[in-house]
C-alpha cells in the first residue's frame, strides 16, 4: 500500500511516492529503487520515487495523457493515462503500446 503526490511540474503533471506501508525492510534499512535501469536513480528512497511524468491534459477527451508511468517492483516504464470517476477517484491506466493493451488503477483522494 502507498500513496502518491500528484503535482503541477511545468505543463504537466507528475506523481510521487510520499508513502509506504513497509518503506523498511526486516532490519529497518529503507528499501530503494534498486530495479531503475538509471544507476543514478538506484539510490532513491522506495519512499520518495516519481513514478508518473509528464501527463498533460487533453480537454477534447477530458482526461490527462501522453505521460509514462514507472513500476519500481519490475523497474519498468509505461505509458499512462488518467481521468476522474468521481471527484475523488481518479482512473490510472498504464499501458503497452497502446492504451487499449492497458490495466486500470483506482487511486483515491485523501486531501
Amino acid at each position: 500500500v502507498s500513496q502518491v503526490r500528484v503535482y503541477k511540474n511545468g505543463d504537466s503533471y507528475e506523481g510521487r511516492i510520499v508513502w509506504l506501508e513497509n518503506p523498511n525492510d526486516e532490519k529497518g534499512n529503507p528499501y530503494y529503487d534498486v530495479n531503475n535501469p538509471d544507476p543514478e536513480l538506484r539510490t532513491v528512497r522506495a519512499d520518495q520515487i516519481v513514478i508518473v511524468r509528464g501527463l498533460t491534459y487533453n480537454p477534447k477527451k477530458k482526461m490527462w495523457a501522453d505521460g509514462t508511468i514507472y513500476n519500481p517492483v519490475g523497474g519498468k516504464t509505461f505509458g499512462v493515462q488518467a481521468s476522474f470517476d468521481s471527484p475523488d477517484k481518479l482512473k490510472v491506466r498504464g499501458y503497452m503500446g497502446t492504451p487499449m493493451m492497458g490495466k486500470n488503477f483506482i487511486w483515491e483522494k485523501l486531501e
